[in-house]
């Protein structure tokens, strides 16, 4: 019976030991997280770089973009190709890097593909993102709310004098 207990107690340490280190494994790896911009998904960083965990290189990412439009250059998007990564700039300042490990391992990508993706979208965000501070289209937002304003009243002031003809 003792020596029952024994392999017991074995397992029983094999199996906590075993789940620590499955524990140990799973957390050296942080969560995926997404770089967006003007409420657009720009790219996903899969792995760490230079110490920075995923949601760093995203926090980063965002903080660089803003410094690089606030000083109103053109807005040009470009890929250039640095020790196997791919650095996505915005004006000729980097804005972020894609690392091959950034590739989703199930989708049928590769580093080139998402680097090209997360290039438009980013020039569309900072189209979008231009766009909605010109002056032609707050003139063209006000006008419409004015032409919408109008058709209520109109409509409105029909209403009450049908009501006064019954």
């Amino acid at each position: 019976m003792i020596v029952g207990q024994r392999g017991w107690t074995a397992a029983l340490l094999l199996a906590v030991w075993s789940a620590f280190a499955l524990a140990a494994d799973s957390g050296d790896a942080a969560p995926a997280a997404r770089f967006e911009y003007f409420n657009r998904d720009i790219a996903t960083f899969r792995v760490s770089l230079a110490g920075y965990g995923p949601s760093e290189r995203a926090a980063n990412a965002r903080m660089r973009m803003q410094a690089i439009l606030e000083q109103q250059g053109p807005g040009l998007v470009d890929i250039k190709t640095r020790d196997g990564a791919r650095v996505i700039q915005l004006d000729g300042g980097t804005v972020f890097m894609l690392l091959p490990d950034d590739v989703d391992p199930l989708a049928d990508e590769n580093l080139d593909v998402i680097a090209l993706a997360a290039s438009r979208r980013l020039q569309e965000a900072v189209e979008a993102s231009r766009e909605s501070r010109s002056l032609a289209a707050w003139s063209w937002a006000l006008g419409a709310v004015a032409a919408a304003t109008a058709v209520g009243v109109v409509v409105v002031w029909l209403l009450g004098w049908a009501r006064r003809r019954r």
